[in-house]
């Protein structure tokens, strides 16, 4: 497989886009300590709470390309929370734009720990996507199938049709547009199922269902639901 010049931008662009920084109280950016101090804290905040995105996320960030040093820590985190997914989720993560293989081992790890893990499917698609793995789309099949319930997941895996299969991407859309549930992505759905409708009538009913479950999704969700 020829390589791609530029999956380490797009990399970059899908890790802002998906990235696993939670927002909390504590900002650990103003930890005013020296580096080792602060990756001592941080290990003991993990330590203490192996689920804590946003103390991985900083420690990470704190370690940067030391991967010998981050790898160590991370095996043995696994070792005494192998039930714990988010551990092999974020070393499977920071290993994104640094080493594709480890990468995938990893997340692959993380997803069989808990298949319910979304954002581990998400990377892994991620990682095949751009580096024109033409499997990609049987990872969010394989993930739609671990949580059928997830809108987002059947939009994702609906919007690989729309080039290739233009009748299984406009029905795999009514099909999630149907959920009057007032999901963002099932308004999204029904967005773009008007958008290609050659309907007026259908057109306007779809776009006063979306006018209607616009009011009960919080403003604050509307920016994600136009990306992709």
């Amino acid at each position: 497989m020829k390589y791609n010049h530029s999956l380490p931008l797009l990399l970059l662009l899908a890790l802002l886009l998906t990235s696993t920084f939670a927002k909390g109280q504590t900002d650990y950016r103003m930890l005013d300590v020296p580096a080792a101090t602060k990756i001592r804290k941080l290990i003991k905040m993990i330590d203490e709470n192996p689920d804590d995105a946003e103390a991985h996320y900083w420690y990470l960030n704190t370690m940067g390309k030391d991967t010998t040093a981050v790898e160590m820590q991370y095996v043995s985190w696994m070792k005494i929370f192998p039930k714990t997914a988010m551990v092999s989720f974020q070393l499977g993560h920071y290993y994104m734009q640094l080493d594709v293989a480890k990468a995938r081992q990893y997340l692959g790890q993380a997803i069989k720990t808990n298949p319910q893990l979304i954002k581990g499917w998400q990377d892994l698609y991620l990682l095949s996507y751009f580096e024109g793995d033409r499997d990609a789309t049987s990872i969010l099949k394989n993930a739609l199938a671990a949580n059928p319930g997830n809108a987002k997941l059947a939009f994702r895996y609906a919007y690989t049709f729309k080039l290739t299969d233009p009748e299984q991407y406009q029905q795999s859309l009514k099909k999630i547009a149907s959920k009057k549930n007032t999901d963002k992505y099932n308004v999204k759905a029904a967005s773009l199922l008007a958008d290609i409708s050659n309907s007026y009538p259908d057109k306007k009913k779809l776009y006063e269902e979306i006018k209607e479950s616009y009011l009960s999704i919080d403003p604050a969700e509307i920016r994600e639901i136009w990306i992709i």
